[in-house]
């Protein structure tokens, strides 16, 4: 027997009058530590009731007035259940793997996201005081030289080899109560992933998550992007140009969802958006820094061999 569930409307508590000016314009915060290392400071004011995920999925048909034939309709989705451990302690969660976020992907293994939810949320619980309509929404990408970067696996993301008991900053935020979102982007090194196809995609992908506010999990109006180096730049450049018109057409062409891309706050690490200076700024970060370690790389009778081999540099 089907029960029917009346919906409640979704409600905030109103900003105080002097920060009204500053919620009206995009949140563009650069944040100082990491996830790993602290908790994020949060730039805005405190939400209003929270709710169960029953209550939350009570609002989806009537706040995004979109049929059940929606290719970006979140409620259609199934999740997969999982666990990771941080600090040595279990983590569950639920897991929305490779979502597409536009109706006319070029290529959907790239604009594509992945989404892990802390599974006491669908228990009506919390976590550090969040709920399943109050929990920020950590949006990291995965991108790095403005090349085509995939969706970030929960326990798989990061740059470069680290011990497998350290917890990667997708895990933290999962432990923290975020909600954890990891969009895919094109990259220059693709046809189709020439400027600014990376930035459009970042878009994309918030506003599928505007799209979806009432259904899903997590705070929309709380989207932190994250990214290092290039992901730090375009994760920038995401906060710095929210709804601007100039981006509209290419967002159309995809079919991305009609919502606005506006997020509350960036964390970016060496964020690098020009180019034609990063020699000099190395130069000028490192100067006196003089000894160095790199990898001697050889193929000896079809085996390739690697050895760290230590220098000072000098003059010559």
């Amino acid at each position: 027997m089907n029960t029917h569930v009346t919906p409640s409307p979704r409600t905030r508590s109103a900003p105080p009058l002097q920060d009204r000016p500053f919620r009206r314009h995009t949140r563009l915060a650069l944040l100082v530590g990491s996830l790993l290392v602290g908790t994020v400071a949060w730039a805005a004011g405190q939400h209003g009731p929270s709710a169960s995920m029953n209550g939350v999925r009570a609002n989806a048909s009537q706040q995004t007035g979109q049929t059940d034939m929606d290719a970006l309709d979140f409620s259609r989705l199934a999740p997969v259940s999982g666990s990771t451990r941080v600090n040595g302690k279990a983590v569950a969660y639920r897991a929305y793997e490779n979502v597409v976020y536009v109706r006319n992907p070029v290529d959907a293994e790239y604009q594509s996201l992945n989404i892990y939810v802390p599974e006491a949320y669908f228990q009506g619980g919390t976590i550090h005081g969040y709920t399943a309509r109050t929990a920020p929404i950590f949006l990291p990408n995965q991108v790095g030289g403005y090349m085509p970067a995939k969706p970030g696996v929960m326990g798989q993301a990061g740059f470069g080899p680290r011990d497998p008991d350290q917890a990667d900053a997708m895990q933290t935020a999962l432990a923290r109560g975020l909600v954890v979102v990891s969009p895919g982007a094109r990259g220059r090194t693709q046809a189709t992933g020439k400027a600014p196809a990376a930035i459009v995609d970042l878009k994309a992908a918030v506003r599928y998550l505007k799209h979806n506010d009432a259904a899903m999990p997590g705070d929309a109006n709380r989207i932190i992007s994250n990214g290092t180096s290039a992901g730090g730049a375009l994760s920038v450049l995401l906060g710095a140009s929210a709804n601007q018109p100039d981006y509209e057409p290419y967002l159309k062409a995809l079919g991305a969802a009609d919502a606005p891309d506006d997020i509350f706050a960036v964390s970016a690490y060496c964020p690098i958006s020009i180019l034609e200076q990063a020699d000099a700024a190395y130069e000028w970060e490192f100067n006196g820094v003089d000894e160095y370690a790199k990898i001697d790389m050889r193929q000896i009778d079809f085996h390739v061999k690697r050895k760290l081999v230590k220098g000072v540099l000098t003059s010559e």
